[in-house]
């Protein structure tokens, strides 16, 4: 049981007035898959982590760098296959900065191992078997082997989400993940393909998140920015764009964002927006750092950082065909 004396990272940030936004952790490829709880603090050192997972994983990060990134699932009886397990491979897709291409693979429980290698090295194992897959998948992390954050306020929203999503017509399902980041802002989660960061979900505000209903202003509280968007500058005019153009801009090709410094702590970006419906908008959107706020960054760890806080406006929006 956590101790009611402990001094949780996310009630400091919410007391402290800080925004999510800019807080994703960018991964412009992200590999996610079934792995079995329980979870440990170093996942791959876990006793249900597949044989020779760590090793791979270890040996990529020195290969390729920080390029990339890993996420854990727990099986789910509704979802998983028997036998089986579930790997979603993202990449940035070609034609858009702003938005995950996903594919969708079952692998034998035995070859998890060897299908993450080959699609570390952009290889698809022999055993692989693709998955035509339309549905948006929810990553919640409930880690709280990394912080007590993710057990005591992830694991009580996952629980409501995941029961949301068996209502019938759903087209989302809810997972447990392992940890992304951004515990200071939990409840936190991940939603695919779009590659868009939440935090600090309340119940009252699943049902706008997960059915889309709510205007896009209202959910700004809970923002955190793009998987694919690399810096906390980029997240900042992306969530702009977003808050503005709405949940459509998730179908879309962000095909140019070009930011420049005008001076410190301000900038101006020039984006390009394609819709399916041939319809095409240049935004001209400023960003500025309004400061810093200092808080404690970890439950288990007194660490405090500042961290930097943004202010986005879409000044210009010219619509063309």
């Amino acid at each position: 049981m956590v101790s009611s004396r402990l001094q949780f990272c996310s009630a400091d940030s919410t007391n402290s007035g800080e925004s999510p936004i800019g807080s994703a952790w960018y991964t412009p490829e992200l590999i996610v898959c079934e792995l079995p709880l329980p979870w440990g603090a170093e996942v791959l050192k876990s006793r249900n982590t597949p044989a020779g997972l760590e090793t791979v994983i270890n040996d990529a990060y020195e290969r390729r760098g920080y390029d990339w990134g890993l996420i854990g699932c727990a099986p789910d009886e509704a979802y998983s296959v028997s036998g089986y397990r579930r790997v979603m491979h993202c990449t940035i897709a070609p034609q858009s900065r702003g938005r995950f291409e996903r594919r969708v693979f079952l692998v034998p429980n035995d070859d998890l191992t060897a299908a993450v290698e080959a699609l570390l090295h952009h290889k698809i194992h022999p055993s692989m078997q693709e998955q035509e897959d339309n549905l948006r998948d929810v990553l919640l992390c409930t880690h709280g082997a990394v912080d007590a954050c993710c057990a005591k306020f992830g694991y009580p929203l996952y629980a409501l989400m995941r029961k949301m999503a068996d209502n019938a017509g759903s087209d989302v399902r809810v997972w447990r993940s392992t940890h992304f980041g951004g515990h200071r802002f939990a409840p936190t989660y991940l939603e695919l393909p779009s590659g868009r960061y939440w935090g600090r979900i309340t119940p009252q505000s699943v049902s706008a998140l997960v059915h889309r209903r709510a205007d896009e202003e209202a959910v700004r509280p809970f923002y955190r920015g793009s998987a694919t968007m690399a810096t906390p500058v980029e997240q900042a005019i992306e969530a702009e764009l977003f808050y503005k153009l709405g949940w459509k801009l998730d179908a879309a090709d962000l095909i140019d964002l070009s930011v420049h410094e005008l001076s410190p702590g301000n900038w101006r970006a020039l984006a390009s927006i394609q819709f399916s419906t041939g319809e095409r908008i240049e935004c001209e959107i400023d960003c500025r750092e309004t400061g810093t706020v200092s808080l404690k960054a970890h439950c288990n760890y007194d660490i405090v950082i500042d961290a930097s806080q943004f202010e986005s406006h879409l000044q210009v929006a010219n619509l063309t065909t």
